[in-house]
């Protein structure tokens, strides 16, 4: 914590209640800001009984999402045709602080932040991206989390069971006044999935909201421990034709717990300014064992083969698999520190009404990995093979003004500062006399300077047209950056132009659409090799540049409302147009891998004064190259190819029976993929991940 938030949690009067006491970093919602935003509050999900991260932002125009696993365990979030691989391009927060293992060396998402326990979440592609960063390129992701009550007590609890071996349950208490309020979260969850994912998930959390002092002090602890057989390693193209649910690699195991601490303290300093500071601290662990396996004959070395189909031969390139009794031990510890402080001021005169905002960041990183080489298929220690360390500190600064003009003209406008200095340090590694240590160690320096502008014109009540250019940048990943041999491979940063026009129209009875078009131009998109990411062959170092264009459109309309009943009958959709491209070199005019030319999300929904519920979803994606190539053709081992097309039904019910004192009892049943037609959800990290099993929950969620 920085001096100023120590001696401001020490100040002896006594606060006031602060007027806004969530922690919601977006606080301007889709009709006034100038932009394109789309926020999802708690009733438009909760109906739906998501499971991950994912399951949410379908609902969002401009998103991609793949889901590997079933279970969303690691988020792949794609915008605006960037690659959704791991959401490396995306920056997630939960309640405006970061929580990828790496923000800024590793940005990769293990972790997503659980919407059991989402109040909102919050999806920003504007010009807006520039407070947050490091990562600008497509947008922000922000989930926010349920506050502490702050007029009496709370109690929750929900149980839901489905099929595929799905068991949740959740509760939460609290209690609070306007000067003090805790909550506590729990929730268990276990999923085997379609595929033998195995999940054992538990999620607990707590958050203390206070006056102390001049101000308010919010302080929130969370742990998320995990046990799973997620793989690498997909389906071979005979193995998805004979059984999409196969799972090979069932030696796989992993285990992961994360544990975070964050306080931020907001204080008002005069009439005019308000200070928030924040201060957040993480640690996670990863433990990830694989099976070793090959695509050839090699003979009696190999503890069993797993044939692609009936009678498939040992030469059938990659369709059959050769399992190894061995196995690869992947033991990564990533530690995440830092602080920011920032100062609003608010005012205004002559019809003109300002707030500038003026911050900074202070930010640690490290990841320690260690690789073993494991003697048994099912082996949890090994023998040490790599051993590096990898670390970076960061600076990022930003000055922020939004204007209004009369109440009808915004001009939003502002720079981010970012620098970011990383440390790689071999320890362990294979040498030309074996293993041993290299004493290997290199650093690289990116920074960049990131300025944006939108504006905005209230051209009648219910229209208002925006405009906006911002600079997008990201990093390249340490382990990208530096090689093994300690060698610095002068690594730019990625970097990129973003520009949107678009129109928020509202109709003050019940119905609105939001337009978009966008525009990307990337003077470079780097696509380095990862295991998690799309296939090898994208390898575009230092990569070629890219152009992004398309239309994101979402309409609503309440029936219900616009003739006045109390029964609500709402029609929605979001439809999202993206063409990106290569325009130089040998890719020159081929489709980026994982940018499909179209997503569709529609929903009608029923909501009765008596409580009766009902929901109906569609979702459709068309589609998609898995290479930078645009390869058609299937290859034998799943790895490449184009991915077919899909689409996807589902539907709820519910009843909610609620009684003077506003307690509350909800039944539900939710169906997701009622065709039950498998598809391709994606060919990497190493052989087809299919998706499409009609699952069925049932649940009871009471509130008191």
């Amino acid at each position: 914590m920085t001096s100023a938030m120590l001696f401001l949690l020490l100040s002896a009067h006594a606060a006031e209640p602060e007027e806004e006491l969530t922690v919601e970093v977006i606080n301007d919602r889709a009709s006034r800001y100038a932009g394109s935003i789309t926020v999802l509050d708690e009733d438009d999900f909760t109906a739906d009984a998501p499971i991950s991260l994912g399951d949410v932002l379908r609902e969002a125009p401009g998103v991609h999402v793949l889901d590997e696993d079933g279970a969303g365990l690691r988020a792949n979030i794609g915008m605006r045709g960037l690659p959704p691989a791991r959401s490396s391009k995306v920056l997630v927060l939960e309640d405006g602080l970061p929580v990828s293992p790496g923000p800024y060396g590793h940005p990769e998402l293990y972790y997503s932040p659980a919407v059991e326990r989402a109040a909102a979440v919050e999806i920003l592609r504007g010009s807006g991206s520039i407070r947050f960063g490091p990562q600008t390129l497509a947008g922000v992701v922000n989930v926010v989390g349920r506050s502490a009550p702050t007029d009496g007590p709370v109690a929750e609890a929900e149980a839901r069971a489905g099929t595929l071996g799905l068991w949740y349950g959740r509760a939460a208490v609290g209690a609070g006044t306007p000067d003090i309020g805790w909550r506590l979260d729990a929730f268990h969850k276990r999923y085997d999935g379609p595929r033998g994912v195995a999940l054992v998930g538990t999620d607990l959390a707590g958050r203390l909201d206070a006056n102390v002092g001049a101000g308010r002090l919010w302080v929130k602890a969370g742990a998320w421990l995990e046990t799973s057989r997620p793989s690498y390693l997909g389906l071979t193209t005979p193995q998805f034709a004979s059984d999409p649910t196969g799972s090979h690699a069932i030696n796989d195991h992993y285990d992961m717990d994360r544990y975070a601490l964050s306080a931020s303290y907001r204080v008002r300093l005069g009439p005019r300014l308000v200070q928030r500071t924040s201060a957040y601290a993480y640690t996670i662990g990863r433990a990830w064992g694989r099976q070793s396996y090959d695509r050839s004959d090699a003979g009696e070395a190999y503890e069993r083969v797993v044939p692609g189909a009936p009678g498939a031969a040992p030469d059938d390139e990659g369709g059959t698999l050769y399992f190894l009794d061995a196995n690869t031990i992947r033991d990564r510890r990533y530690d995440v520190a830092g602080v920011q402080d920032e100062l609003v001021w608010d005012g205004g005169t002559g019809g003109v009404q300002a707030t500038v905002r003026a911050g900074a960041r202070l930010h640690h990183e490290a990841e320690l990995e260690r690789q073993y080489a494991g003697q048994r298929a099912d082996a949890e220690v090994g023998v040490l093979t790599s051993d590096q360390l990898r670390s970076g500190e960061a600076v990022a600064a930003w000055v922020l003004a939004d204007l209004w003009f009369a109440d009808r003209v915004r001009l939003d406008a502002g720079v981010r500062t970012e620098s970011f200095w990383s440390t790689r340090a071999v320890r362990w590694a294979e040498t030309e006399a074996g293993y041993g240590d290299p004493a290997m160690e290199a650093n690289a320096w990116h920074g960049g300077l990131l300025p944006g502008v939108g504006l905005g014109v209230r051209a009648t009540p219910g229209l208002f047209v925006y405009t906006g250019l911002h600079r997008g940048w990201s990093p390249p990943q340490t382990a990208d950056a530096i090689t093994d041999e300690g060698t610095v491979l002068e690594l730019q940063a990625e970097s990129s132009w973003n520009a949107e026009i678009g129109a928020h129209v509202r109709h003050s009875r019940g119905a609105g659409v939001d337009l978009t078009t966008f525009y990307l131009l990337f003077e470079n998109q780097v696509s380095a090799p990862s295991e998690a990411g799309v296939a090898s062959a994208d390898a575009v170092v230092n990569g070629n540049p890219t152009r992004h264009l398309g239309v994101e459109l979402a309409p609503w309309v309440d029936i219900g409302a616009l003739l006045g009943s109390d029964t609500s009958v709402k029609l929605q959709a979001a439809w999202t147009f993206t063409d990106a491209r290569f325009t130089a070199g040998e890719l020159a005019g081929n489709t980026l891998p994982y940018a499909p030319a179209h997503l569709v999300h529609a929903e009608a929904t029923l909501r009765t004064p008596v409580g009766f519920g009902a929901g109906l979803g569609f979702d459709a994606v068309s589609s998609q190259y898995a290479d930078a190539a645009n390869t058609v053709a299937a290859t034998a081992d799943g790895t490449n190819g184009r991915l077919p097309g899909w689409n996807s039904l589902g539907a709820n019910l519910s009843w909610t029976l609620r009684d003077k004192r506003e307690r509350s009892l909800r039944a539900y049943v939710v169906a997701k993929n009622l065709l039950d037609q498998p598809f391709i959800v994606s060919r990497a990290p190493a052989g087809i991940q299919p998706g499409g099993f009609r699952t069925v929950q049932v649940g009871l969620e009471g509130e008191l």
